[in-house]
């Protein structure tokens, strides 16, 4: 197995950067179902399924809007990035009972300025072996 890291991006001016890696096609589609919080990281963070049945985490948090522009640029230049969307308001079905992500989702389950970044099978992450640092 070969892995990659970049690729030649080519006609760079044809990307939509508005929508990112994932395209105008692929963002988070409403109802949103709350599936499970997580207790990792630094920002509250929750697990929702969209309404074309598609697992995505979604991050509050200061970074947010940055951490979206930061994804389309290394796309742009050539490196795979995950599919991230900015989504400025809406509401998780079931989102009751939260710790971390409860300044973040009112009683109603709405919610304002989330990072939507979908959970993609076919993307290994490493969240269990190693946070940031770790000795090879």
């Amino acid at each position: 197995m070969r892995h990659v890291l970049w690729r030649d991006p080519a006609m760079i001016e044809t990307l939509d950067m508005s929508a990112g890696p994932g395209g105008t096609g692929a963002a988070p589609v409403a109802p949103f179902r709350f599936l499970e919080e997580h207790d990792g990281g630094s920002q509250p963070c929750v697990s929702v399924e969209d309404g074309r049945g598609r697992r995505w985490r979604v991050k509050w948090g200061e970074e947010v809007r940055s951490e979206n522009f930061a994804v389309r640029l290394a796309w742009a230049c050539g490196y795979f990035a995950e599919t991230t969307y900015f989504v400025g308001e809406g509401t998780i079905d079931g989102a009751k009972d939260l710790t971390r992500a409860r300044t973040c989702i009112d009683d109603q389950c709405r919610f304002v300025e989330a990072r939507f970044e979908l959970d993609d099978p076919a993307v290994k992450k490493l969240f269990e072996e190693h946070g940031w640092a770790w000795n090879d």
